[in-house]
């Protein structure tokens, strides 16, 4: 994850309205039913990357309770699905292969490839005590971190993450290599 060069609250600049006056930035299903504001929805998450690097991975988060750790990590966790619940239904992750063009369905796969990285870098997937990297031995931590160098910031601090998390990391997935596939 690049950290964000300016702190999102020293930026004061208004993000684009979900509804303009013309089409630039919208996304439309094949069917012309839905539409979506590609580039609001792309700021959005990108904020919310912002406030995870603030909150849980920058010197300053190093710092924090455990307590406080998990609140952040619930508020943000909170933030993401409601995120991902502003979306219209056809564009939705499982249902957007057959309602969107090509050149559409990679621009929201790669909104969703970000979401993912999002859901993982919040919830925990690499941490120290995660069942998955111990189940790897030290292999898992030593790759990660031969991966990553500086990956001891996703790595410490963080609790492993619940089964409906994790459920939830494991179908974005598999809905995203399906879409691969299916291009």
């Amino acid at each position: 994850m690049t950290p964000s060069l300016q702190i999102d609250s020293d930026i004061d600049i208004d993000l684009p309205g979900s509804a303009g006056d013309d089409s630039a930035g919208h996304l439309y299903t094949v069917d012309g039913r839905s539409q979506l504001h590609l580039f609001r929805l792309k700021v959005q998450l990108a904020h919310l990357e912002g406030m995870i690097y603030d909150t849980l991975l920058s010197n300053r988060a190093r710092k924090l309770t455990s307590e406080a750790r998990q609140q952040a990590v619930t508020h943000i966790g909170q933030l993401l699905e409601r995120w991902k619940q502003s979306i219209p239904g056809q564009l939705q992750l499982e249902n957007m292969s057959g309602n969107l063009l090509s050149g559409p369905l990679v621009h929201m796969t790669v909104v969703y490839q970000t979401y993912l990285m999002c859901l993982t870098m919040t919830h925990g997937l690499y941490a120290n005590d995660s069942p998955w990297l111990k189940a790897l031995g030290g292999l898992g931590s030593d790759l990660l971190r031969t991966f990553n160098p500086q990956g001891n910031r996703c790595m410490e601090g963080n609790a492993p993450a619940t089964q409906i998390v994790w459920e939830r990391c494991v179908g974005t997935s598999r809905a995203i290599l399906n879409i691969l596939s299916y291009q």
